[in-house]
């Protein structure tokens, strides 16, 4: 949960998200957040800068968004 051990940096948290796509594709923001320790909606603008970069795509699911490396 945010709030609860350390924050990562600007810089840190997308290569964390990156990272998290090469161990297991088709994850949910939520669980972005979780390993990031960060709050959803952060966890979401960081997978649509990814998304605008090129590097991740989003696909709705649902309810639910999933994040999968391009």
């Amino acid at each position: 949960m945010p709030g609860e051990g350390p924050m990562l940096q600007k810089r840190d948290v997308k290569s964390h998200i990156l990272e998290m796509l090469r161990k297991g594709d088709g994850i949910p923001i939520f669980r972005i957040a979780q390993g990031c320790n960060i709050s959803i909606a952060t966890a979401s603008k960081y997978c649509c800068v990814l998304e605008a970069e090129n590097k991740v795509k989003i696909v709705k699911f649902g309810n639910m968004k999933l994040v999968n490396k391009r």
